[in-house]
């Protein structure tokens, strides 16, 4: 059963490659013989480039970063602190 899965994993990760393929050639197909390969390595350059910035996307979600409340709270928290001190002296 493994073997099966493994097997369909596999020849699915190749479809994908296939298809990324196909569409990368179908976007170049008005490009010149001459042209292609700066055009292919631009289109790749560009995916790379979104790819990382969804890696940092998701890294800044997971890490908190861009969560409002996040910020909010470290402001209560100092408002807080300042109100305890005054209430101290």
């Amino acid at each position: 059963m493994k073997d099966l899965k493994l097997e369909s994993f596999k020849q699915s990760i190749k479809q994908r490659d296939f298809n990324n393929t196909l569409t990368v050639m179908e976007k170049l197909d008005f490009a010149s013989t001459n042209s292609f390969s700066i055009m292919y390595d631009y289109m790749e350059k560009e995916r790379q480039e979104s790819i990382e910035g969804q890696l940092s996307i998701v890294k800044d979600y997971n890490s908190g970063k861009g969560d409002p409340s996040r910020a909010v709270a470290r402001i209560e928290r100092a408002s807080k602190k300042r109100k305890d001190i005054f209430k101290k002296r």
